[in-house]
């Protein structure tokens, strides 16, 4: 499957890149299309709502079928006058800098005893088409508690101002050197399994349709990458045949599934 993911940061291009690894999803970016992303303002009252937004947006100008993941950012113990919420990177209707997001957030920590716990609570959406989008929120997609801490880490890494601040309690390492050490799960595991598994069931889904839509007649089919992306002209029966070993490729199909499909 090929996914508009609408971002020109390279650090998040990376990271979700790392998080879907092995997956039969390709994603294509602005740069990759020659396009320009829309200015989309961020409306919406929660993450999910905001997430909305931009994939529709996305899809609207890509055409493809598009994804966005959208956060809020809560703080243990902080009054509600100082919650970030959605507006991360938003203090008092200013935009910030990495190293002024980093240098606020550290200065935050300190007022409270050298550091916060917190937690990104997240929210996904793809719009697969005008008639088909699937959505996610809570803690199930969202990364694990964490501190942000008052001494930052030396290193930086462009757009991902946070992991400089952010440890994991667990094993008190920064979230920048899992970064560079085990990207997929830097921002702990709960993250990553959320948001494969938001992903799988996607995939599933859509491969699903497709099976049940198929008609009489011929068909000129082009796998997707998980059947090698080869084109021909198929009759009913092989169209049938081509999805579901694509599907079994995957890993996308359960043995009951499998069955259903081929009895």
């Amino acid at each position: 499957m090929k996914l508009f993911y609408g971002t020109g940061n390279q650090s998040k291009l990376r990271n979700m890149r790392a998080i879907l690894a092995g997956m039969p999803i390709e994603l294509v970016t602005p740069a990759d299309l020659g396009i320009r992303l829309p200015a989309v303002e961020e409306t919406g009252a929660t993450p999910l709502e905001n997430a909305v937004l931009k994939a529709e947006a996305y899809h609207a100008v890509s055409g493809l079928p598009s994804f966005s993941l959208d956060s809020g950012l809560y703080l243990e113990g902080v009054p509600a006058e100082l919650q970030p919420g959605p507006y991360v990177r938003r203090v008092k209707g200013r935009e910030l800098s990495d190293e002024e997001f980093i240098a606020y957030y550290q200065q935050l920590a300190h007022q409270y005893g050298g550091r916060l716990k917190a937690r990104f609570i997240n929210g996904l959406c793809v719009v697969l088409n005008d008639r088909q989008r699937k959505e996610a929120a809570g803690p199930q997609v969202s990364t694990d508690w964490f501190w942000i801490v008052e001494t930052p880490h030396p290193t930086r890494l462009k757009g991902f101002p946070m992991d400089s601040i952010a440890v994991d309690p667990q094993t008190g390492r920064y979230w920048v050197e899992g970064d560079l050490k085990d990207e997929q799960n830097a921002k702990g595991s709960t993250l990553a399994t959320g948001v494969r598994r938001f992903f799988s069931e996607l995939l599933q889904n859509d491969l699903h349709s497709e099976i049940e839509e198929i008609n009489y007649g011929t068909y000129d089919l082009t796998l997707d990458s998980a059947g090698g992306g080869e084109t021909a002209v198929l009759d009913k029966g092989e169209v049938h045949y081509a999805y579901v070993n694509a599907a079994r490729a995957a890993g996308l199909f359960t043995k009951s599934d499998y069955s259903k499909y081929t009895t």
